[in-house]
């Protein structure tokens, strides 16, 4: 779990927190988000926690926009990836809490 999601959520926020002044940290949270996004989509697939559903395209979507604002220079697009980031809890909480289960299929963990 640490390196996976926890080290690469903390550098990807740094990162986003911090490309307003580089725009070049944008690739860098990018990268810590594809990690992310890879990582869900392994575990859905693996174990088909609800959540990963859900968080696993979020986190590629989110590598994807970086990447597209890097482009663009767009150095201000940092906040709004930011705080897409921030939201990433609420994504894992809430869909196992709505549907009242945490697994999509019988669990092989």
């Amino acid at each position: 779990m640490l390196g996976f999601w926890i080290i690469p959520g903390v550098i990807a926020a740094g990162a986003f927190f911090g490309a307003d002044g580089h725009p070049a940290l944008l690739l860098i949270g990018a990268a810590a988000c594809l990690v992310m996004g890879i990582a869900c989509l392994v575990n859905a697939a693996r174990c088909h926690r609800l959540h990963c559903y859900i968080t696993g395209p979020f986190f590629l979507i989110l590598a994807a926009t970086a990447v597209i604002a890097y482009g663009f220079d767009a150095g201000t697009a940092a906040g709004w990836l930011l705080a897409s980031l921030a939201i990433a809890p609420l994504l894992i909480w809430l869909p196992e809490r709505l549907s009242g289960t945490t697994y999509r299929k019988a669990s092989r963990c």
